[in-house]
Formats: C-alpha cells, sequence, structure tokens
C-alpha cells in the first residue's frame, strides 16, 4: 500500500514528482497505442497475479510461514509488541488486496481521461 491505504491514487503520485521515471511514464503516455496497452496489461493483472484471490492467497501463504516465529520475534525485538498486534497488519494487508483492485480500476479510468500533459 505505498504507506497508505487501498485508495491511493499512485498515477496522480507519478503525476506530481519530476523523477526520471515519472518523466518517462508521462511521455511514453502521451501515445494513445501506449495508453491502450498500458490499460490492457493493467485490467489483466488485476485479474490474475494481482486479483483479490491471488494477492490475498499470497498474504496467507507468507504470513502462515512465518507465523510459528512471530511470538518469539514479538518477545525479543517488542516490534510488533505482540502476535496479536502481526495479526491485525496481517489483517489489514487482506483488506488491503480486497479493496485495491476496485480502486485502481477507478483510478485508471479517471487517469485514462484527463487530458495528457
Amino acid at each position: 500500500g505505498r504507506n497508505g491505504g487501498a485508495g491511493v491514487d499512485m498515477f496522480k503520485h507519478v503525476y506530481r514528482h519530476q523523477g526520471p521515471v515519472a518523466r518517462l511514464f508521462k511521455a511514453v503516455m502521451r501515445s494513445d497505442r501506449v495508453r491502450e496497452r498500458f490499460r490492457s496489461l493493467l485490467l489483466a493483472f488485476l485479474e490474475g497475479p494481482l486479483s483479490t484471490a491471488s494477492m490475498e492467497r499470497e498474504v496467507r501463504l507468507m504470513a502462515g510461514e512465518i507465523g510459528s516465529e512471530m511470538p518469539w520475534h514479538c518477545a525479543r525485538w517488542r516490534r510488533p509488541l505482540s502476535v496479536a498486534v502481526w495479526q491485525g497488519h496481517v489483517d489489514r494487508m487482506i483488506a488491503f488486496t480486497h479493496a485495491r483492485p476496485d480502486q485502481v480500476r477507478a483510478q485508471l479510468d479517471a487517469f485514462l481521461k484527463s487530458p495528457v500533459p
């Protein structure tokens, strides 16, 4: 979530910056053909590897792999303070996987309808 919630608009974020990646993205987005290809690819990712089901599965898999270590980790490092706090972080990631795809679709639509700078 880039230190933000599911509603963070990365299109607006990129357009506010002037770094080399942002400049390159802005330049290629001037092409209607590239914009359509970008749209197609992003929507395919949201239906496939970045779908809610796929991302939730990955979060649960990773949490399952480290879950047995979390009591020791929390006791030793106190970050997070407890397994319950850690589980809250996992739950927020799962909630993010459910909310983010619809947010991205809406932001993509708004971005593609906006005039090209």
